[in-house]
């Protein structure tokens, strides 16, 4: 990890403290490099390291991730290689519900996933009035 995004305490003589380029400081689990180029300019955002568990269609993450442009509270980001672009942002009060259902999900046969897929997409749709389902379904 670069250490260029880092600035020295003069109250302490611990190590510096480290920030991305915006100046925002990095909470104690950010191991984000912030300076290095990422499709224009530097990683603003503080993450946290975690394995890619790869899977027959891509790969599925979680990490811990915060905004670094902001003081918003730190979330945990899930994200799916093979799904759409971006991650599913979940606030650390729901971490244990979402790693209970996961675990659930273990012992589901691939059609039970399925189901459960339509189900949220239904969900969905009912909120939103969409006649379709499928309309969130991403592929």
């Amino acid at each position: 990890m670069n250490d260029t995004a880092t600035t020295a305490d003069p109250r302490s003589n611990g190590p510096a403290a480290r920030h991305n380029a915006h100046g925002h400081p990095c909470p104690p689990w950010c191991v984000t490099d912030h300076s290095e180029q990422r499709h224009g300019p530097s990683a603003g955002y503080h993450g946290s390291e975690s394995p890619l568990i790869h899977t027959p269609s891509g790969y599925v993450n979680a990490t811990a991730y915060q905004n670094g442009f902001s003081d918003d509270e730190p979330q945990i980001a899930v994200t799916c290689l093979n799904g759409p672009a971006g991650c599913l942002m979940t606030a650390v009060r729901d971490a244990g519900f979402l790693a209970a259902t996961v675990e659930d999900l273990a012992e589901a046969t691939p059609e039970q996933h399925r189901e459960f897929a339509a189900a949220i997409r239904q969900a969905a749709a009912v909120i939103t009035g969409a006649e379709d389902p499928e309309a969130w379904a991403f592929r």
